[in-house]
């Protein structure tokens, strides 16, 4: 968990598999205020963990849960594996008045999940997202969640802007699916396409 932290021109290889409530390629959690710059991760990311007592998991190709933090210039390139909030890059984003930035970033990995998963990011909520793609396809097995191209759900008015997907999405019936989003409860969209 990175707490008020500017990390840059970091990389990271591998694969992690664990049970985990916050999992990521290079960062678990980024909290109030931190800021990854220059970053990328070629991990292969597992997460195992299920929901319990109201604590939903995200699980990321570079960073599970993003909360008023900011990521720039940065991209995943793993295959991502988890149960809910699962993204190709950030598993969850969540800010507070538009806090959260995620400016240059890409996600090319596969993403698998139960519910709630994007190519680029599973859940977006107060965020803003700038010059972005994912390529990945995006896959979701339960059939209650939001499944999309680039983000699973998209709320709290986000803002997306120069941004697409191409990889495929498929999820059994009952869900919400989009080749750019799932589920859009509140935000806006600039400039940005779906070719899946």
């Amino acid at each position: 968990m990175i707490k008020s932290l500017v990390w840059g021109d970091f990389k990271a290889t591998g694969s992690m598999t664990g049970n985990m409530l916050f999992g990521g390629g290079l960062v678990g959690g980024m909290l109030n205020g931190s800021h990854l710059t220059d970053v990328h991760a070629d991990v292969t990311v597992n997460n195992i963990y299920a929901s319990s007592g109201g604590s939903d998991p995200a699980t990321g190709g570079l960073v599970g849960y993003v909360l008023n933090s900011t990521v720039l210039n940065a991209y995943a390139t793993g295959t991502v594996t988890g149960t809910m909030n699962v993204g190709g890059l950030v598993g969850s984003a969540f800010g507070d008045n538009a806090a959260v930035t995620l400016t240059n970033v890409y996600a090319t990995g596969s993403v698998t999940a139960v519910e709630r998963a994007g190519g680029l990011v599973g859940g977006l909520s107060g965020a803003t997202v700038l010059n972005a793609y994912a390529t990945g396809s995006v896959t979701a097995s339960g059939g209650n969640g939001q499944v999309g191209g680039l983000a699973g759900l998209v709320e709290n008015a986000s803002s997306v802007t120069n941004a697409y997907a191409t990889g495929a999405v498929s999820a059994p019936a009952g869900n919400y699916v989009g080749g750019l989003v799932g589920a859009l409860q509140s935000g806006t969209f600039y400039n940005t396409f779906a070719a899946n």
